[in-house]
């Protein structure tokens, strides 16, 4: 009988996110400026507030101990963390408290109180916008209403140097805007999308001098706020069954597709096309005539029968013709109950177990020691190379003794 009004209680706190916390400010209303494009008052610099709303973009996203992203229903807020030693997580319902600041015209809440409230929460449907309306958030009325906010920008295609840490610039029917691929989300280490697409992510600001009314730009989070009207591949592509000759592309798609895949030996992918038009959710396309031990390029493609999505700028690297046996030794006694897998061979004789191997090679011998003093091995390592083995050979420079 006494748990009953726990429970009740319970439920009334998760709902109070939706109606927002007392004495609360929206952060809807933090995001005018002066003239010189500073916060202006009641919420000028300095000024003590606290806030309520969803996590859009977590602790790690963008950086490990710095800057997250909060909604609520008039608005978005940056969080600078400063090494706060709280964890949030994209859907979290919190409050949050600290002091108004800014960094390169981008307005923030230096944070210094936090209460997660629960967890799991939808995130906030991100605001439509076009290009000009990113490049010109700065308004007539000196506001930035949709500064922070989870927004959306559709059809568009990009220009400039992907990768970590760069700033890109999009286009749409409207005008251009910049796009910055912050290296925390990995996201520039990932093929760049090919075509028309469109992007997700959080509206940002870096501008260097007043009065800040430019320098917008999208922050997509992870790679998946890159969306494109085609199949969406939900995993993949990944390199099967890799043989010295030939490999399978394995992925999938969310909706059925044909599956083609490109390949040669640079990115002209010049050694040909396998595709299949039977339309599947899974796919895997084998390339055969590989020569082995080589990295080869590929792109992946499916096509709904509408539209086509395309990942290319992948790599694989060729089975090699060898057996791929590894054979450990030691020349003291060794633990078995130690090994992971194969056990190693014991108090060895390594000068009679590398002789019969160097003598046997044919085509390369690749050596990596620390020390090296022993003349029979040495003298085989030379008989090697004289009879045209290739000999890669890597060893400690011994402070600059020669061995």
């Amino acid at each position: 009988m006494h748990r009953l009004p726990l429970l009740l209680f319970t439920v009334c706190l998760l709902a109070l996110p939706a109606a927002g916390f007392a004495d609360t400010v929206p952060m809807g209303d933090l995001h005018c400026n002066d003239s010189q494009g500073n916060p202006a008052p009641p919420y000028d610099n300095g000024t003590p507030v606290e806030v309520s709303g969803i996590v859009t973009a977590g602790t790690g996203v963008f950086a490990a101990y710095t800057n997250v992203n909060v909604q609520d229903e008039t608005g978005g807020m940056t969080l600078y963390r400063n090494n706060t030693p709280v964890t949030f997580v994209e859907g979290d319902s919190v409050t949050v408290g600290g002091t108004i600041t800014t960094y390169q015209g981008l307005t923030e809440i230096a944070l210094d109180s936090w209460t997660i409230h629960s967890s799991d929460h939808a995130l906030p449907d991100p605001l439509v916008m076009t290009c000009y309306d990113v490049a010109h958030e700065f308004g007539d009325d000196l506001c930035e209403p949709q500064e922070s906010m989870l927004i959306r920008i559709n059809d568009v295609t990009y220009t400039g140097s992907w990768g970590n840490n760069q700033l890109v610039t999009l286009h749409d029917a409207s005008g251009s805007c910049g796009m910055y691929l912050d290296a925390d989300t990995g996201i520039g280490d990932n093929p760049p999308p090919e075509g028309v697409f469109d992007v997700v992510g959080i509206l940002r600001q870096y501008d260097t001098s007043p009065p800040y009314s430019a320098g917008y730009q999208i922050m997509p989070r992870r790679i998946g706020d890159f969306l494109q009207e085609g199949p969406t591949f939900v995993d993949g592509p990944v390199e099967t069954d890799i043989q010295p000759d030939q490999v399978t592309i394995w992925w999938m798609t969310d909706v059925p597709s044909t599956s083609r895949v490109d390949y040669g030996l640079t990115g002209a992918y010049e050694l040909g096309t396998i595709e299949d038009e039977t339309m599947v959710t899974e796919h895997a396309v084998t390339l055969p005539g590989l020569s082995p031990a080589t990295i080869h390029h590929y792109r992946v493609t499916s096509g709904d029968g509408n539209q086509e999505t395309t990942v290319s700028g992948l790599l694989f690297c060729s089975g090699s013709r060898s057996s791929g046996t590894i054979d450990v030794y030691f020349n003291k006694s060794i633990d078995p109950s130690l090994a992971l897998g194969e056990i190693a061979n014991g108090q060895a004789n390594l000068q009679s177990v590398l002789v019969p191997l160097i003598n046997d090679a044919e085509h390369s011998i690749d050596v990596a020691l620390y020390s090296f003093d022993l003349a029979v091995p040495a003298d085989a390592l030379i008989n090697a190379h004289q009879r045209g083995v290739e000999i890669r050979f890597v060893t400690d420079d011994r402070g600059g003794n020669l061995q």
